[in-house]
């Protein structure tokens, strides 16, 4: 005896096209976003290793000059700039803080949206890197 499957052939099950559709959303939106926001990581890593510099060399032009190449180094795409940048020190702190806006073009439409992000890392008075974002 043959049985017949559940549904006929042909039928689209509604269930499927909602998690593709969804899946398909959230991989555009992904697909739009996240290198702002891994370049924000990327640029994270460029100034800790600049003002992990700046400690171990005693001078604030090396650890801008290191800034650069690390930059480079890690891949922080051409719309960050090292001049984005500002190293200061204030009550014997250290401090390296960046800012900078990405405007994000959405795939397909002409819709657009700013985006900021920074990054401020500084060294305490016993040379202790610290995270300003997180304190």
């Amino acid at each position: 005896m043959i049985r017949r499957a559940k549904g006929r052939a042909g039928d689209i099950d509604l269930g499927k096209v909602f998690f593709l559709l969804v899946f398909a959303s959230l991989g555009y939106l992904g697909w739009a976003f996240l290198p702002a926001y891994y370049s924000e990581f990327q640029m994270g890593q460029a100034v800790q290793e600049s003002i992990l510099d700046w400690r171990d060399r005693g001078s604030m032009v090396k650890a801008q000059d290191t800034l650069e190449r690390r930059m480079e180094y890690h891949g922080v795409p051409d719309y960050v700039w090292p001049q984005d940048c500002e190293f200061y020190e204030q009550l014997s702190e250290r401090h390296v803080d960046c800012y900078w806006v990405v405007e994000i073009t959405y795939p397909l439409t002409q819709k657009t949206t700013e985006l900021e992000f920074s990054v401020h890392k500084y060294l305490d008075r016993g040379d202790l890197l610290h995270d300003a974002e997180e304190d």
